[in-house]
């Protein structure tokens, strides 16, 4: 049973059209089979789960779970090396525990941060120490939070504790979110071609292998799972809940869900023991705060799934709202917080989407006097930076305590943004991107890039041709250097399965290798993107002008020798051997 009232833009159903219409390089079982061993973990007994049946909510206990890292458990550090708090259990923590329900969240994090190993990442628990801590809390129900890399552990410590425990297991998160999308969007191209159709619903049924997952979430979970646990109260029909998907009888069920609005979500719930060096520090002696003032976006980049599958459109808080979310921290943690003031990530794909509510929200900030308490980042783009709005949104910004955004540039070559439906296209890039870090920088804000390696058909020397253009730009102090993954429920995962773009992803990846740290897609001409990437970016970090344009901010800026001194350490632990990065690292700390 489909009920399927998905809502995707345009363009995105435009692609979708055109791959079931495209004969593959590769037969459809052939690239199913591959799907499934993406997603696959070995198999575990289970026995038949706890009943609700009949139970008020204040009897239940629900057991709120994060894994981290993956199931190969290669390169640890890079499960928790940005990670925040898990902000939206929290959130659903708030609502279910406002219906009477018995909430805790566990997260795989295992330690908090040492000031006196201040370069060490926190490390994640083990798979069974991790099973035991949440087994004696002795849950009636878990849910869990994945993305695509940590999909197949999360489900690997979800069949421990179904086998030990025999609870009712649901799943939600980015990944279920994606590929339940995903499956609605190719039910309706069903009739053209059934068997194209089918390959993109493999994901969704990769979920529910070996029966340990009960329920997977694919709407909003704040209005989902309150809803699912009254029915599974009362044994009613489980079709009767909008935004999820179950198997009944082997077929598998799945509905969608109208968007929640924003105002409609609680306040996160944070707990009394709410470690701050934990919640998270990522081992750089600065911890941080998670918020949410929108969600959605405007664009629909086919490498990401914000707007052209979950969240498309825009969607915003109230600024009463989100003023009274920063007055409830300030009371928690002002005046217990390590540092000055409190970060706080605001976690919106497209913040400033509205020019005139940003600008609103900041005044409303100013106003408050909560720019005494805080500092903040946020998501930018170079469209509204150098847009008519830009100095005024920059400056309500400034004012308001903003110290840096995250921009995407992407690529510096417009090659790279061909056909990916990404909306910044200049006439020339480099010019365009480095006027937007000196109108940034006018108002005192750091900017600071992210930029995407890896893009199929390139080859090593576009990969090197792109960075060398990077280098070119001044006074951008921090660049996040991810490799290209692309993610179930994006265009891009669906043209690359297919063969329309290179020959598909290398041999042996599977869900874990999709965290932006590993190759998985050949470059034209073969080569390794790891060591050009890694040579690139020590080259970043230890060019002369990278030194001089920092000395130059901090005497602009005397705080920002704070955030110099910060990360840079981080940086030489990533790279011990790099002369002139440890020297910088050691001048900024002293």
């Amino acid at each position: 049973m489909v009920t399927n009232k998905l809502i995707c833009p345009r363009n995105t159903q435009n692609i979708a059209q055109l791959v079931v219409t495209t004969r593959p390089t590769r037969s459809y079982s052939v690239i199913t089979d591959q799907l499934r061993a993406m997603g696959s973990i070995d198999s575990i007994d289970l026995y038949p789960g706890k009943s609700l049946k009949g139970r008020v909510p204040s009897s239940i206990k629900i057991a709120l779970i994060r894994p981290l890292g993956s199931l190969a458990g290669e390169e640890e550090k890079e499960a928790v090396k940005e990670m925040g708090e898990p902000y939206q259990l929290e959130l659903l923590a708030s609502v279910l525990r406002s219906q009477g329900y018995p909430v805790r969240i566990f997260d795989q994090l295992a330690s908090p941060y040492d000031p006196a190993n201040p370069l060490n990442y926190p490390k994640t628990k083990s798979n069974t120490d991790f099973v035991a801590e949440i087994s004696a809390f002795n849950p009636d129900v878990a849910g869990f939070s994945t993305f695509t890399y940590n999909f197949r552990k999360g489900l690997t410590l979800a069949g421990e504790l179904k086998q030990k425990l025999g609870l009712p297991i649901i799943f939600g998160g980015y990944h279920p979110t994606s590929v339940g999308k995903q499956y609605l969007l190719f039910d309706r191209f069903s009739p053209q071609n059934p068997e194209a159709a089918d390959v993109f619903k493999q994901d969704l049924r990769n979920i529910f292998q070996h029966g340990i997952v009960d329920y997977a979430c694919i709407g909003e979970g704040i209005r989902v799972l309150p809803e699912l646990l009254l029915v599974l109260r009362e044994l009613e029909d489980p079709r009767a809940v909008s935004g999820i998907s179950f198997m009944a009888n082997g077929q598998l069920q799945i509905s969608a869900a109208d968007r929640v609005p924003l105002d409609n979500y609680p306040l996160p719930f944070r707990a009394d023991d709410f470690d701050l060096m934990r919640h998270y520090a990522t081992g750089r002696g600065y911890p941080f705060l998670l918020l949410m003032t929108s969600n959605g976006c405007r664009f629909s980049c086919e490498y990401c799934s914000t707007g052209s599958m979950n969240y498309p459109g825009l969607g915003y808080r109230s600024i009463p709202r989100v003023i009274d979310e920063l007055r409830q921290i300030k009371e928690k943690f002002h005046g217990v917080w390590p540092n000055q003031k409190i970060m706080i990530n605001i976690i919106d794909e497209d913040f400033a989407s509205n020019p005139s509510r940003v600008i609103a929200l900041c005044n409303a900030i100013e106003a408050a006097g909560l720019n005494k308490f805080f500092e903040f980042n946020s998501f930018l783009d170079n469209q509204r930076i150098l847009g008519p709005f830009g100095h005024e949104i920059l400056d309500a910004m400034h004012r308001a305590g903003f110290v840096f955004c995250f921009i995407g540039i992407e690529s510096m070559l417009d090659s790279a943004l061909d056909g990916y439906n990404r909306p910044d296209r200049f006439e020339n890039r480099l010019q365009s991107v480095q006027a937007a870090i000196d109108r940034m920088a006018e108002h005192q804000l750091l900017y600071f890039g992210d930029h995407i390696t890896g893009y199929p058909l390139h080859t090593p020397a576009d990969l090197r041709e792109d960075y060398q253009r990077l280098l070119q730009l001044r006074r951008m102090h921090y660049t996040y250097f991810p490799i290209l993954a692309p993610m179930p429920g994006t265009p891009l995962y669906w043209r690359v399965l297919f063969g329309m773009l290179g020959d598909g992803f290398l041999p042996g990846v599977t869900y874990d290798h999709l965290d932006a740290n590993h190759q998985v897609l050949a470059l034209q001409g073969r080569g390794d993107v790891k060591p050009i990437r890694d040579f690139f970016v020590q080259r970043f970090f230890s060019r002369p002008e990278y030194e001089l344009d920092a000395d130059q901010a901090i005497s602009r800026n005397p705080f920002l020798a704070q955030f110099f001194a910060r990360m840079l350490p981080k940086v030489s632990a990533d790279y011990p051997n790099n002369e002139v990065i440890q020297k910088l690292s050691k001048k900024f700390q002293s």
